[in-house]
């Protein structure tokens, strides 16, 4: 039989799989001693050992693009006041938060492309040099194999819905990544608009004892009142004055969490606050389980178990598929047929199966049913602990609800006294420090007003935030947030 010359590369690969055995032979030993010697000290945590990175700090100290002119444009419309709403839209859809998890769902939709891929034919194709058989020389082939599943007993299936099942728990957290944003942007607005408010009371205090302090000295000036009365007149001052800092910090504070949120700079003009808040937030009515986020990641943690378990029993049946294959002669005799460059053709159906494993396959079962199990307790544990907050936050609202009828009428009758004392000083029956106390025990009447309101706020929002119907509320619903459609 005439033989063809072979060409230089496949004869240098002939000749060379000799030499590559030699060298996996000895590689490989090198190689796992170079693995298993590896002395790293896996329980270091060494500073030093991590690698620098770079953050673009403008990307997330700023407003993106595609909401900046939207913001400016809403902002002038309403006079230069910040809205609630307004507020927790921007917050959202520029908090990195958001985007990892629409990013971690991006990733996660494709793991159920990748579980759905395994209905479609898979296709392999390779090279082969060597000796198939002695006495024919080597040989070098082209091989095309193609296989399709044809019945698995629910395995492919079963693995497409578990990736569904974490797709869809990840959806949950989106929605509960909203909630918590929202909340947060909420308690901003909430607190910047409580500590104006104590500010403006503070200031008013302020000018009030300030009044009290220039007619006690005209008074001891006079010789009518001792030097004792402007030098209490001065303390209160100086620590209204105090008090004045302090609250201005705090403003500063909540300002700071509010640019962190939003992007938009300090100081803000905010416009009053929904009173609709209360209406929407549905207090007498409690939510459906499949409105909460955290019950629905629990459910379907639950689901994706209970498919894992589908799964360990559909392996401990066979698959039935369809097989083909094509080997084509590149150089040398072909020992199907004994012919220079021969074609080999196979088609087949396949019944594969493991029928044993040892006890992995019960175990896993057994895993897969505990994690049912757990995940479901989860879920009830889920929804149990939010009946309470919904239970506390209820009778909180309610309660302050009441409470601020009581220091509305406290108020007002702290300052018919101040007003009644303010005669009596004029006539000497009554002295500087009974003014002194009596400006004092407003503005504590009026504090503890404002802060009882701004309380009730707070508990309104975080009600709304864990009933689930952050979302209906803001006007989130039908609404596009960092490429995610809200529905």
């Amino acid at each position: 039989m005439n033989k063809t010359k072979q060409p230089i590369f496949l004869a240098w690969l002939s000749r060379s799989n000799y030499l590559l055995l030699i060298v996996l032979l000895f590689h490989s030993p090198l190689l796992a001693a170079e693995i298993l010697g590896n002395s790293d000290n896996l329980a270091l945590v060494d500073r030093a050992q991590f690698s620098n990175f770079d953050i673009d700090i403008k990307a997330v100290e700023v407003l993106p693009p595609d909401i900046r002119p939207t913001a400016t444009r809403n902002l002038s419309n309403i006079g230069g006041e910040l809205d609630l709403f307004e507020a927790v839209r921007i917050a959202l859809n520029r908090h990195p938060t958001v985007s990892a998890a629409a990013a971690a769902l991006a990733q996660q939709n494709s793991a159920v492309d990748l579980a759905k891929s395994a209905y479609w034919p898979q296709f392999q194709a390779g090279v082969s040099s060597g000796k198939y058989q002695w006495g024919i020389g080597n040989q070098q082939q082209l091989m095309l194999f193609a296989n399709q599943t044809l019945y698995d007993f629910g395995k492919i299936k079963n693995n497409v819905k578990t990736s569904k099942a974490v797709a869809n728990q990840q959806k949950a957290y989106i929605l509960d990544t909203i909630d918590e944003v929202s909340l947060e942007t909420a308690e901003a607005v909430i607190n910047i608009s409580r500590y104006q408010s104590l500010i403006k009371l503070v200031q008013s205090h302020i000018s009030k004892i300030n009044h009290i302090l220039d007619i006690t000295k005209l008074r001891a000036k006079a010789g009518l009142t001792s030097e004792a009365d402007p030098i209490q007149a001065i303390s209160r001052y100086e620590n209204a004055q105090s008090l004045l800092l302090d609250t201005q910090m705090l403003l500063r504070h909540w300002e700071a969490r509010l640019n962190t949120l939003t992007g938009l700079p300090p100081p803000y003009n905010l416009a009053p606050l929904p009173e609709k808040l209360f209406a929407q937030a549905k207090l007498y009515k409690n939510p459906a389980p499949n409105q909460l986020p955290v019950v629905i990641s629990a459910e379907y943690e639950r689901q994706a178990a209970l498919a894992q378990k589908d799964l360990a029993h559909a392996n401990r049946m066979p698959t039935l598929s369809l097989e083909g294959a094509i080997n084509q002669g590149i150089n040398g005799v072909t020992f199907y047929n004994n012919l220079e460059g021969g074609t080999y053709r196979t088609v087949m159906l396949k019944i594969s199966s493991a029928p044993w494993q040892g006890s992995s396959r019960a175990l896993v079962e057994q895993a897969a049913s505990y994690a049912i199990e757990a995940a479901r307790a989860k879920r009830d544990s889920a929804y149990l602990q939010v009946s309470d907050k919904i239970k506390d936050y209820r009778e909180q609202i309610m309660g302050t609800k009441k409470r601020l009828k009581v220091l509305a009428e406290r108020e007002q009758s702290i300052i018919r006294t101040r007003e009644l004392y303010e005669e009596q000083y004029k006539v000497g029956h009554r002295t500087a420090l009974d003014l002194l106390n009596a400006e004092q025990e407003i503005q504590f009447a009026a504090s503890e007003r404002e802060n009882a309101r701004y309380n009730m706020w707070l508990y309104i929002v975080k009600y709304i935030s864990v009933t689930g119907r952050a979302r209906k509320v803001y006007s989130l619903n039908n609404t596009t947030i960092q490429g995610i459609e809200i529905k």
